[in-house]
């Protein structure tokens, strides 16, 4: 009887076909010396190792997928599903010696810091329960734009464009809390520069940190963070803003991730000339992300609702802010990464505009272009193109700027 249920499961699976180079008649089966036939045939022993797990996994068995995961790092220490998948099979079973190095092949992989902090995420590793990210980017660019009119008595009108650099920094912290199980505490920090040359008027320094306790079981994250965040822009100390940013992200399984966050920020301008824009951010977002080996697409909705903290705000302080960003990442044949990004955007506002029949409204719109090449294992050269177009009736708020930045970007 058990021979036949077996019998029964290798045949519905016999039905799935690998549209693999030299292996597209090969199909699920217990058989080695099938296995073997095949392999030697397959020109992809990427593709190839990576299918093979997903047919040991519906087979039932366990180890061998994991076998063929660990034969798809062989290949490519970057590959995301294969990367995930043993992180979480080492995890469930307390494999302390395979953490620790698949924690090295990540490290020395072109993982983005986003993604190793996901893997990291999800590994237990008893003898390493502290882990440090860091990334720095110095970038040139040209910006043909820098006037958004964000606030109404912004009384500078007209096109001010300038080449500029920026300097840019992240860090991300870990320590798992080896008393208390599934517990950890962690912190990110991040710092933006940038000098516009003919423009400082426009010059930037912004800068954020968060730290909270995390909480991981089964395949669920859990971050609690408080969060402090300020801007200098304006040629002035503008704002700061602090409150708490809770998400959860959920490993779904064969790549796919799902993220669920929520803010609540109270922002307090410095400047005398803005104190009336005080306000409170309320924001909701959720979004998806599937992994196809190194190459990855995204998808996310953000809510968010601005609310005055005068009793007489400053004009468009309250307002309810749309978004929707969607995304994608792709690997050029081993030359290079190349990325597209898109956001759109949709301003619902409260008041009025001077001189029309009508409240305030804007439509947004953006799409980015990278191109980027790794130089050794924790440096590459990474070229960007923004174009953004953002129309309203409110006409100091409608613009349209381009950016185009090339720089070096190293992960730690």
């Amino acid at each position: 009887m058990k021979d036949k249920k077996r019998m029964g499961k290798i045949l519905l699976l016999a039905c799935v076909s690998f549209s693999l180079s030299g292996a597209d008649d090969m199909v699920c089966k217990e058989n080695r010396t099938y296995f073997l036939t095949h392999f030697a045939k397959a020109k992809d022993p990427e593709k190839f190792n990576l299918q093979w797990a997903k047919c040991e996994k519906q087979l039932g068995n366990e180890e061998g997928a994991m076998s063929a995961y660990e034969r798809v790092l062989m290949s490519n220490p970057s590959n995301m599903e294969a990367t995930m998948a043993l992180a979480k099979y080492y995890q469930k079973n307390h494999m302390s010696y395979e953490s620790k190095a698949l924690r090295h092949t990540v490290d020395n992989s072109r993982l983005t810091p986003k993604q190793r902090q996901i893997v990291g995420s999800l590994l237990k590793d008893e003898n390493s329960l502290v882990s440090t990210r860091l990334s720095a980017a110095l970038d040139f660019g040209y910006d043909d734009n820098l006037n958004l009119g964000i606030y109404p008595n912004q009384n500078k009108r007209g096109k001010i464009e300038s080449a500029f650099h920026a300097f840019s920094f992240s860090g991300n912290y870990v320590n798992e809390l080896e008393a208390v199980g599934g517990f950890s505490f962690q912190s990110n920090a991040n710092f933006y520069w940038q000098n516009n040359y003919s423009a400082h008027y426009y010059d930037t320094l912004y800068g954020s940190v968060d730290a909270g306790v995390g909480y991981s079981f089964s395949n669920i994250q859990i971050y609690l963070p408080v969060v402090y965040r300020r801007i200098h822009y304006l040629d002035m100390d503008l704002y700061e803003q602090y409150g708490i940013a809770p998400r959860l992200t959920a490993s779904m399984g064969e790549g796919l991730l799902l993220n669920f966050e929520l803010k609540y920020l109270q922002r307090n301008h410095k400047a005398s000339l803005y104190k009336d824009a005080d306000d409170t951010l309320t924001n909701i977002a959720m979004g998806a992300y599937q992994f196809y080996g190194d190459n990855y697409i995204y998808a996310q909705v953000k809510y968010n609702r601005f609310d005055a903290d005068k009793a007489k705000p400053a004009r468009f302080t309250e307002y309810d802010y749309f978004q929707l960003f969607a995304g994608g990442s792709y690997e050029i044949a081993d030359i290079a990464i190349a990325g597209i990004n898109y956001q759109y955007g949709y301003g619902d506002y409260s008041d009025m505009v001077p001189l029309m029949d009508g409240k305030r409204e804007d439509e947004m719109h953006q799409i980015s272009f990278s191109l980027q090449r790794g130089l050794s294992e924790n440096m590459k050269v990474v070229l960007n193109y923004v174009y953004t177009d953002n129309e309203s009736n409110y006409d100091i708020a409608s613009y349209h700027k381009q950016t185009i930045t090339i720089g070096l970007h190293y992960d730690y």
